[in-house]
């Protein structure tokens, strides 16, 4: 009998270009890339799409937040000597530099999912409706 794993397999198994994030540029290069034919795997280590781009209702933004001030993660560059493949290192960073997080009410708030934050901060302003 065949044991059970947490992920589902994945097919095909080879990949021409492995993206980490699902951002514009991430996108935008995963795209390109597979329709010139290639085969491209797009993962994203975040819970929600768009990598730093995200809006996030406000307690996803503070989990955000609190995911942000762990350390850095760097993965050692390896090679399997045969030369059909290039290993680069993934780096991850946080987003932010200096980070840190204020709660003034243990009370959760009403409305909170009716709004999201931005995690690249103010941007133009995307609606139709008059803004007053």
């Amino acid at each position: 009998m065949e044991e059970m794993t947490a992920y589902p397999h994945i097919e095909p198994s080879n990949f021409d270009l492995i993206i980490v994030g699902t951002g514009l540029p991430e996108s935008i290069l995963a795209a390109a890339s597979s329709a010139a034919g290639k085969a491209v795997l797009q993962l994203d280590p975040n819970s929600s799409y768009g990598t730093h781009y995200a809006s996030l209702p406000l307690q996803d933004f503070i989990t955000f937040l609190q995911s942000q001030s762990s350390s850095t993660l760097q993965v050692p560059q390896t090679d399997d000597g045969s030369g059909n493949y290039v290993c680069v290192p993934l780096i991850t960073r946080p987003l932010y530099s200096s980070l840190e997080i204020n709660s003034y009410s243990s009370e959760p708030l009403d409305n909170s999912r009716k709004f999201s934050l931005d995690l690249t901060g103010p941007r133009v302003l995307l609606c139709s409706d008059a803004y007053d």
